[in-house]
This record gives C-alpha cells, sequence and structure tokens, in this order.
C-alpha cells in the first residue's frame, strides 16, 4: 500500500518518510619455527629438497585428504555469505530503471484548492518532465488547513486522498495546506506532506526522498518565491538525481563488513591449507640443541658433556666405562690407570 513520503511545516521543520607461533589445526598441535617451552625439534625437506626445521609439542602426525574436504565444506556457507555481501551492494545501488506506467497518463498534475500556484504552466510542465523520466505521475495539491480538520494529521488526511484519487501503486502526490486567511498573516503556518505508491520505492528511496523533502522545504521558506516556484524548482532539481544510482551508508556499512568477513575467512582457508601441508610432511625428529644425546646408564659431570657409546667426554678428556674421575687435564685413562704427579702408571 502507499505510504509516507516526507513532510513538513514552516513551524516544525521538515521530516524524512518512512611472530613464529602457528596453531596446527589438529590434535592441538602447535608448530613453530623457534623453540618454546616443552618443544621437540624436528627435520624435514621442503619441496626444493632444502633441510629444514620445526619445533613441536608433540609428534605431527599425518593429515588425511578427508579432514581437508570437511574444513573446506565447513566453511563454504560462511564463503557464500561472503560473497554475498560483497555483490549485494552493487546490485542494490545500481541506476533504477522508469516504471512500465499502469495507470491512465493525464495532462494535469495540479490541485490547487488553496489558489497559491501561480506558475501552473511552468510547474505542470516539469512535473511532466519527471513523469516521462521515472514513470512515476507526480501530483501537487493544495488546501486549506479546514480540508483536514477531521483528521489526526495532514498526512492522515493525504494517504486518504491518496487512495481515494488513485488506484495504482506508481503515483507521488504532495499534499501543500495553509491557513485560508494566510495573505492576512504575517506569519503563515504552512504544512506538506508526501505520499508515495509501493512501486515508487526503487527510485524514490529514503535518501532520495530525504534530498527532495530538505530541497522543497527550503524552497518554500524563501520569502523571495512563490509556493508554485518552489515546487517547480524542487522537480526541476530532483531531475538530476531521481535516476541516478542510489547510494547511501548502509550499502557502505554493508560493503566494508563483507570486506572484512573475507580477509578472515580467507584466514582461516589458509590455516587449513597450511595445517594439512605441515601435517603431510615426513618428519624426523633430531637432538635439540645445547641438548645431551646420552646413553642409558651414562652421566657426565660439568656443561656441555656429550655422551656417545658409553664413553664420556669433559674437557678434553676422555672417561670410559668403568674408571675414575680425572683430576688433571688432559690426561688420558684405560684399563684401570692411575694418574700421580702429570705421570702414568699401569697398574702391576
Amino acid at each position: 500500500m502507499a505510504h509516507r513520503s516526507g513532510g513538513g511545516s514552516h513551524s516544525g521543520g521538515h521530516h524524512g518518510g518512512g611472530g613464529h607461533h602457528s596453531s596446527g589445526g589438529r590434535s592441538g598441535l602447535t608448530y613453530s619455527s623457534s623453540p618454546f617451552y616443552n618443544s621437540r625439534k624436528f627435520r624435514y625437506y621442503d619441496r626444493k629438497g632444502r633441510e629444514r626445521y620445526i619445533y613441536c609439542n608433540g609428534v605431527p602426525q599425518k593429515s588425511g585428504i578427508v579432514s581437508l574436504i570437511v574444513g573446506l565444506l565447513f566453511l563454504l556457507p560462511f564463503l557464500l555469505v561472503g560473497v554475498f555481501t560483497l555483490i549485494v551492494p552493487f546490485f542494490s545501488s545500481a541506476a533504477p530503471k522508469p516504471l512500465n506506467p499502469v495507470y491512465e497518463p493525464t495532462a494535469v498534475h495540479i490541485m490547487d484548492e488553496a489558489g497559491v500556484i501561480d506558475n501552473e504552466d511552468s510547474l505542470e510542465s516539469v512535473l511532466q518532465e519527471f513523469e516521462d523520466k521515472t514513470g512515476i505521475s507526480p501530483y501537487v495539491m493544495t488546501v486549506y488547513d479546514d480540508n483536514w480538520e477531521h483528521f489526526d494529521e495532514l498526512w492522515d488526511y493525504a494517504y486518504y486522498i491518496y487512495i481515494n484519487t488513485f488506484s495504482d501503486e506508481q503515483h507521488f502526490l504532495i499534499v501543500y495546506s495553509e491557513p485560508e486567511n494566510a495573505a492576512e498573516l504575517d506569519f503563515v503556518d504552512w504544512s506538506w506532506e508526501g505520499i508515495q505508491g509501493d512501486e515508487t520505492d526503487p527510485i524514490l528511496t529514503e535518501s532520495k526522498v530525504d534530498r527532495f523533502g530538505n530541497y522543497l522545504q527550503n524552497n518554500l521558506y524563501r520569502n523571495d518565491i512563490s509556493v508554485g516556484e518552489a515546487f517547480r524548482n524542487t522537480f526541476e532539481n530532483s531531475l538530476s538525481y531521481m535516476m541516478e544510482r542510489d547510494s547511501n551508508g548502509d550499502e557502505t556499512s554493508m560493503l566494508i563488513f563483507g570486506v572484512i568477513w573475507n580477509i578472515f575467512l580467507i584466514i582461516f582457508v589458509i590455516s587449513i591449507i597450511g595445517s594439512f601441508i605441515t601435517g603431510n610432511r615426513d618428519y624426523q625428529e633430531v637432538p635439540m640443541e645445547g641438548s645431551s644425546n646420552t646413553v642409558p646408564g651414562a652421566m657426565g659431570y660439568g656443561n656441555n658433556t656429550a655422551y656417545q657409546n658409553g664413553t664420556t667426554f669433559q674437557d678434553g678428556m676422555a672417561y670410559q666405562s668403568g674408571t675414575g674421575i680425572s683430576n688433571q687435564n688432559n690426561t688420558t685413562f684405560q684399563n684401570g690407570s692411575n694418574p700421580q704427579n702429570g705421570q702414568m702408571y699401569q697398574s702391576s
């Protein structure tokens, strides 16, 4: 049904119408290119055969192709939403097409009961041009305040006029009202209301109706032009933007949201694919830097002690199983020999 399409008054003004760490996605494993607390070191070879290392808090497990597909399918609805948020603003803000009129064309678009239109010919010409360009039939009606004294508000009266005058949803009606003795008053408290049919909505959008209403309100405020000239100026000005693509804050906000949404989705997709690649490498665990490769049962003394084949190396000295502990650097002990003043004695 037809609905309100802006309005205003002399006293009330115009009102509008209507880092390194990355988390692998599997088994809670954390992968990093640098060591971290409680991590283990693994070696692998990249696609060019170069030796690489990675640190993990557990043993890397093979990722199946099924897990990759399931992960991507889980994100599919979110991807569709992302595409939707990027496409809709462009379609919704596309330039509108003129209506295909279902009403009987008329040469008269003015009903001046208040007798305030002194430029009927020029106003009628602009109204006809508006209809030809938009397919919307405009109608300007002027009345006295007494005409709608039985209605709560002027817009109720304007709605009553619309539904009882037009049988379609393709008209744009503006009703202007002022006191019958306006010529005797120093301050004329005029008012106006607009009613538009539902089929006009793609053209008479909220932002365009607000723009139209503001321009009309400002022209009605002027003392150097008549009411008829205010309407003519407003409709003539509307021809420059009424059929242009509508741009409003809602579409811009939706586009920004869509961009941010899709950035996060891309990050998730990269994470899933990265986890799949990471999980399908051939890993070999290797000792951590600064750690000891200790044979069970062997014990070293001091820092930087290495253990190989049961032999302990410390500060340049070699100790074989069963030997005593050296008290002098660079002395070698074999087969139970004991040092004394730098000399070596064989056991007798």
